[in-house]
């Protein structure tokens, strides 16, 4: 993960891939199994071009950027 902090321009920037052991973990901890989490096919018939991470998983970074800006 990455971030930058630019306090003159009022811009942060945050960097993060999941891996599917992320994703994997995630899933145990929320029991969020929806196959479009794991399984290439369905995920390309629902639109993606592949699997997606949970969006419970993507809202967690709001703990990152918070504390980068000092929230």
């Amino acid at each position: 993960m990455s971030s930058r902090w630019t306090p003159y321009r009022r811009q942060f920037h945050l960097t993060r891939r999941f891996t599917e052991t992320d994703i994997e973990d995630f899933a145990r901890i929320s029991r969020d199994y929806n196959p479009v989490h794991f399984d290439s096919p369905y995920a390309t018939l629902r639109n993606f071009k592949a699997p997606v991470s949970q969006g419970l998983l993507t809202a967690s970074l709001m703990t990152e950027i918070g504390g980068q800006i000092g929230g």
